[in-house]
């Protein structure tokens, strides 16, 4: 049941990151061309958009948030794994498998919480583009749910693997 589970969660992400990938190319291209369009406005022309910093820091948090859950997944992370098996020896893939379980916990409680705050924030508006604010606070519930899913699977596999 378990390794069913596991397969069709793993398909699941395949399909997240399928899609993800020319998005976030996107998004970063995006990001690119509203820089160096107010870099140039700025520096050159002498009259900044009031609009650009506030998009670039948008798009900025969505990618980053979203893009997470695909190194994750790919093991691209900050990690101490050679610190973790010098200091638990035999006991490296338990210290592992409880670092997934308060990573796992720590995303869901990001994803409860940012949800709870873009509910918070939906009367509010952005000051420059007066964008509805829960726009960009969507952004953390839903990169959390994402990172959610990719350690529940790590859990999964390392429970399957054991």
């Amino acid at each position: 049941m378990v390794k069913s589970l596991l397969a069709g969660l793993d398909k699941f992400s395949e399909l997240y990151q399928k899609i993800m990938r020319p998005v976030l190319v996107f998004f970063y291209s995006i990001l690119t061309v509203i820089i160096l369009y107010a870099v140039f406005m700025r520096y050159v022309l002498n009259s900044a958009p009031s609009w650009s910093e506030e998009m670039s820091r948008y798009i900025m948090v969505w990618t980053a948030l979203l893009s997470m859950a695909i190194a994750l997944r790919e093991g691209r992370h900050i990690g101490l794994s050679s610190l973790v098996e010098r200091v638990w020896g035999k006991y490296t893939p338990v210290a592992f498998f409880i670092a997934d379980v308060f990573m796992f916990a720590f995303f869901a409680t990001i994803s409860y919480t940012g949800f709870k705050m873009a509910i918070f924030v939906v009367n509010q508006r952005s000051p420059s583009m007066n964008w509805p604010m829960w726009i960009p606070y969507l952004s953390i519930p839903v990169g959390g749910v994402f990172l959610s899913l990719e350690s529940f699977i790590l859990m999964l596999r390392k429970l399957v693997r054991s």
